[in-house]
């Protein structure tokens, strides 16, 4: 008797663990960053099992899974990002979102002899509008880049490639000539402006409203700032908040 009480407690239990793993994944809308896929896809029997599967087979790394009702079909993935493309027949998405959840983040730090700098960014070389840009860092609980200080600009050179133009957070859309920061809407102040920006940009020609870093090939001078049109298509970089880290 006290043999099969302690087997139902065992079952019982594990069944109580099974279900709460399985609430911590809820589904999630995917429109601007999709899963990134653990291993090869496998039939299971019902949305718990693939939950399951996922954080056995993949405990330090399973951040949600794709789960078909119809086919009964599972993939783990590592979490979501921008490089990845969705299939028709992946069925319904499953997350537990958290900063780790973004594969494709990493910390970067820049030291000098008098000061450091840090943050937690992805760079991301799919180019993709101003507004597409923004859009995708949200999804992904960041924002563009911002370089308030001299030091964080070079941490962005570091972070980006000479090769490519890079969208950083700096636009004037709400208010013509007063250009802002992504993050907080702070107007960007006059020394960094004029650090940043070689004159006559900003020139507001032809609706340039949203800032990229140039690069080699640009025919304004390499690695400085420059506005252009929104719907110009650049690389860019998604940067956290550190107090949410």
């Amino acid at each position: 008797m006290a043999l099969l009480v302690l087997i139902y407690l065992f079952v019982f239990v594990c069944a109580t663990l099974s279900q709460e793993t399985y609430m911590t994944f809820v589904k999630h809308t995917l429109r601007w960053a999709w899963p990134t896929l653990l291993g090869p896809a496998r039939s299971v029997r019902s949305r718990l099992d693939c939950a399951i599967h996922c954080l056995q087979s993949f405990p330090s790394s399973c951040h949600g899974y794709l789960y078909n009702e119809s086919t009964k079909i599972c993939k783990p993935s590592s979490g979501l990002s921008p490089y990845s493309s969705p299939e028709p027949s992946d069925g319904d998405f499953y997350f537990n979102d958290s900063q780790s959840s973004y594969p494709d983040f990493r910390h970067h730090t820049l030291l000098n002899e008098t000061q450091s700098v840090s943050a937690y960014a992805g760079y991301f070389t799919k180019p993709l509008t101003y507004t597409e840009a923004q859009a995708t860092c949200q999804s992904m609980h960041s924002h563009l880049f911002v370089a308030k200080s001299v030091i964080k600009y070079f941490l962005f050179l570091n972070i980006t490639t000479k090769e490519y133009s890079d969208w950083i957070g700096l636009d004037d859309l709400a208010n013509e000539g007063r250009f802002v920061w992504a993050d907080d809407g702070q107007e960007i102040d006059v020394y960094m402006k004029s650090y940043l920006f070689v004159s006559p940009q900003p020139d507001g020609q032809r609706n340039e409203n949203c800032v990229y870093k140039t690069s080699i090939h640009d025919t304004v001078k390499a690695l400085t700032f420059n506005d252009a049109n929104c719907s110009l298509t650049f690389s860019y970089v998604c940067e956290v908040d550190l107090s949410l880290i």
